[in-house]
């Protein structure tokens, strides 16, 4: 956004050759860091917040991200401990002998100038007025910038093109014992924003794009269709949601099969919520049964 304040919203990786290209970028339209207002994160993944660091090394600029962010930021070592601890419990419920990392290594953000953003709040930015939308489910902490003067909405990995970004299963907050069902989330937020009247629409990936609408509906279609491939594995025995990840996405080798497990355990979640199946515990393993009636 090249008008006051000149804004950046999200920041790359956190690499060098990433930053290199942010600066890179920048310089094709006539700016440098030292030009930069203000930093907007969409999310807090590596690939929207790596930069911060690296920027911050260089101007003392205000960021602003969502407060859901807050603990990660201020207690990011005991959240990565968490989050191992959660993790390594969700994979053996799922079947899979997958260790997180064995040994977690000192996380501090060590951010500036950090403000906190909450649903409704409205942020001035490239010379226009932006309302905070919380559209949680591909994250925690996702927000949409909305103008509703032009009708422009920046929406991070939330609505995009390319591809349908994973709603991916995370701890439950410190005060929680049930973690978020973050495709649950995903559609509610998807709701949210259905009928507001967007226009342009500028994604983390890919190309802007407009009528938002189809989108989603293509998104809710893919659900459908997801959860009706999970119905016909569970037809014949129950199962782990390791073995139907291995069975739609055989592909997926070690980390990277967190991403289908995320992905099944969504589609399970909501599969529950429509009572088309149900759980039991077999020791450790939870096997999940399909509704006769379903």
């Amino acid at each position: 956004m090249r008008d006051r304040p000149i804004t950046l919203i999200d920041t790359g990786l956190p690499t060098q050759h990433s930053f290199q290209q942010l600066k890179s970028g920048l310089a094709s339209v006539g700016l440098s860091v030292s030009d930069l207002d203000q930093i907007i994160l969409t999310h807090m993944h590596d690939d929207h917040m790596g930069g911060v660091t690296k920027l911050q090394e260089e101007t003392n600029i205000p960021l602003y991200i969502h407060e859901q962010a807050t603990l990660e930021i201020t207690n990011g070592t005991d959240e990565a401990i968490r989050r191992k601890h959660f993790l390594d419990r969700f994979y053996e419920q799922c079947g899979l002998l997958l260790n997180t990392i064995k040994e977690i290594q000192s996380i501090n953000y060590n951010w500036h100038n950090v403000h906190f953003l909450k649903e409704g709040d409205r942020i001035f930015a490239g010379g226009k007025n932006y309302e905070v939308l919380y559209t949680p489910g591909h994250s925690q902490s996702d927000i949409c910038l909305w103008d509703h003067a032009s009708g422009d909405a920046f929406v991070g990995d939330f609505l995009v093109k390319l591809f349908s970004p994973n709603a991916f299963i995370t701890q439950p907050a410190p005060n929680q014992k049930e973690r978020p069902k973050p495709l649950l989330q995903l559609r509610n937020s998807f709701r949210k924003v259905y009928h507001l009247p967007f226009k342009m629409i500028y994604p983390g990936h890919g190309n802007p794009f407009s009528n938002h609408q189809a989108l989603i509906n293509q998104r809710f279609s893919e659900q459908k269709e997801r959860c009706a491939a999970i119905y016909k594995i569970l037809e014949s025995d129950p199962e782990t949601v390791s073995v139907i990840s291995n069975k739609l996405f055989p592909w997926l080798k070690g980390h990277a099969k967190f991403l289908g497990l995320s992905e099944i355990q969504g589609h399970l979640d909501l599969m529950i919520k429509k009572s088309q199946v149900y759980t039991e515990q077999d020791n450790k393993l939870l096997l999940y049964k399909v509704h006769d009636s379903a």
